[in-house]
């Protein structure tokens, strides 16, 4: 699920990059406008990433459910 969500972020990064450069070299707008909406979806699954690296620590003596917890956080953060 780590991996899935890292390579969704690297491509949506990418795009976001290539729709900001075409955006301004061709003057579009609208390709701007949905280059920042692709950056807020890059915030978004890169906040999911950091809840499935959190969730996956093993528990501790004060924390003895884990921290499964952070996804559902982070999910409600998301929302």
């Amino acid at each position: 699920m780590k991996t899935r969500l890292f390579w969704s972020i690297i491509i949506n990064i990418i795009i976001t990059i290539f729709e900001i450069v075409i955006g301004l070299v061709s003057g579009s707008l609208s390709l701007i406008s949905d280059a920042v909406h692709n950056f807020t979806d890059v915030g978004s699954l890169t906040l999911s990433w950091w809840g499935v690296k959190i969730s996956s620590k093993a528990p501790t003596p004060n924390k003895t459910y884990g921290f499964k917890r952070a996804e559902i956080l982070i999910a409600f953060i998301i929302l």
